[in-house]
């Protein structure tokens, strides 16, 4: 039984450090004919939290990310030991505040 056990364990492993970790990040800062700087820096906040966990990431923006079905069928390859996020930034209102936290005066939602 012991045996079988570090065989599994081994198994895990092995599989663990094949398994693929696969990110697509999209976002939209180009909007409205409007540059929504928010939109750059929680892509580039994404992009660096899913570097830190091995990830390797596409991104889509701007126009680029009206192909995001192709982009998806890229995809296919996966299998279920493997690991996929997909992160979609977009705002497209934006509301007047007062406070503190936006430096901006601006509550973009």
């Amino acid at each position: 039984m012991k045996v079988l056990k570090v065989l599994a364990l081994g198994a895990l492993l092995i599989t663990s450090s094949v398994a693929k970790k696969e990110a697509l990040i999209i976002g939209v800062s180009d909007y409205r004919n409007r540059d929504l700087k928010g939109i750059d820096r929680d892509i580039y906040n994404m992009e660096t939290l899913l570097k830190d966990f091995d990830f390797h990431i596409t991104k889509l923006t701007d126009s680029e990310s009206l192909d995001i079905i192709a982009k998806l069928k890229e995809y296919k390859y996966l299998n279920e030991n493997d690991t996929f996020g997909i992160y979609i930034v977009v705002m497209d209102t934006i509301f007047q505040t007062e406070m503190v936290i936006e430096v901006d005066g601006k509550d973009e939602t």
